[in-house]
């Protein structure tokens, strides 16, 4: 029986292969920057997790700034496409389902829109993000310099030298391609969201009276077990803070899936803990989040739809997440545990409620 293990390792030689055999035959001419005044069309692929979607958001930002009467297009999957719905940055949104037939469909419909640019804000390899790119007929193409696949682009941006820079700063690299400093910009991403959303998220919380209330949210959803930190600790966590202050309230964000721990952990400590409701979609959980004073949560898109509202934060991250400085709260306040192991275990409460003492005094709060 092959093992996981096994079967990543022959994905990833199969992979290397294939970027031999297409750079092999596909050969870029090398072509002047486009010219601004004759662009009208931009197509951005972006078909990774919600996180990935939120951190290209700056890049959508600074070109719609730049270009205002240029059409921006985004390439995204079905469960990214409702966190970009009301984004007025973006004028057409194309769905990528990996059915074979549907791939067809669409890159028909990619090609019939003549698009100037094709854009990949990755900087790692992607076969996906590659068929999309040589086969959408722009005339130009361009991302971030790789060797596995620099042969699909006629426009390659040098990646940022500093290796610790966060990977928005990386990704921004492509506005080089269009005569944009990356680094002269506000590269704060973003999320847009409707009344309705807003509106629901205000009318839950002022039913519990929140509103002069200090909002500590813990994000229970880890997305993965290796991620998970113990209920135990959550709940102490919760009594600590609780304890130190009678303005503050935890908010307890949950999925479907951690429902039954927020439950128990309200049933500990009372009254001043709130659970979230089962969001419908990913932007009633943003138009929660917005709402918070302070995060804590592990290394989960959670962050990046924080990082897009300032909201201070204290994120826990397991040590396999050895470049988690690149995915960090981008120019938010924030603390960070690293994890002596590949889970969050060795992670104590007292870890993670002298960090979040230090966020509370840096934030400007001094009644600890």
């Amino acid at each position: 029986m092959i093992t996981h293990q096994t079967y990543k390792l022959l994905e990833a030689r199969f992979r290397r292969g294939f970027f031999s055999i297409l750079s092999s035959i596909f050969k870029p001419k090398v072509v002047d920057h486009p010219n601004p005044s004759g662009m009208k069309k931009i197509l951005i692929l972006q078909m990774g997790k919600i996180g990935d979607l939120i951190l290209t958001t700056p890049i959508i930002k600074v070109l719609k700034k730049h270009y205002p009467g240029v059409k921006i297009s985004l390439l995204t999957s079905p469960t990214n496409r409702d966190l970009v719905s009301e984004d007025t940055n973006i004028n057409n949104i194309f769905v990528y389902d990996k059915n074979i037939f549907s791939m067809i469909k669409l890159m028909r419909s990619i090609r019939q829109e003549r698009f100037d640019v094709v854009v990949n804000p990755k900087d790692h390899p992607s076969l996906t993000s590659l068929f999309f790119i040589l086969f959408s007929s722009t005339k130009y193409r361009t991302g971030i310099s790789n060797p596995r696949h620099n042969f699909a682009y006629n426009l390659v941006n040098d990646p940022t030298n500093d290796m610790k820079s966060h990977i928005i700063e990386r990704n921004a690299q492509v506005l080089m391609a269009f005569f944009i400093d990356p680094m002269a910009e506000d590269l704060t991403p973003y999320i847009s969201l409707s009344r309705s959303h807003v509106n629901k998220a205000r009318d839950f919380l002022a039913k519990y009276n929140l509103s002069k209330k200090i909002k500590i949210c813990f994000n229970l959803s880890a997305g993965h077990p290796r991620r998970a930190w113990g209920e135990e600790k959550w709940a102490e966590l919760g009594r600590k803070i609780l304890e130190k202050n009678g303005r503050f309230s935890l908010f307890l964000l949950t999925t479907s899936q951690d429902k039954a721990r927020g439950h128990r952990i309200k049933r500990l400590l009372g009254d001043r803990v709130v659970i979230s409701y089962l969001t419908q979609d990913i932007k009633e959980a943003a138009a929660l989040v917005e709402e918070m004073d302070f995060l804590i949560t592990t290394d989960t898109s959670i962050v990046h739809m924080a990082s897009s509202f300032k909201i201070p934060q204290v994120v826990l991250y397991p040590k396999s997440k050895k470049n988690y400085y690149a995915y960090a709260p981008y120019k938010v306040l924030s603390e960070i545990i690293l994890s002596q192991a590949n889970d969050m275990n060795p992670i104590s409460v007292e870890d993670v409620f002298r960090k979040f003492e230090r966020l509370l005094t840096r934030s400007g709060m001094r009644s600890l």
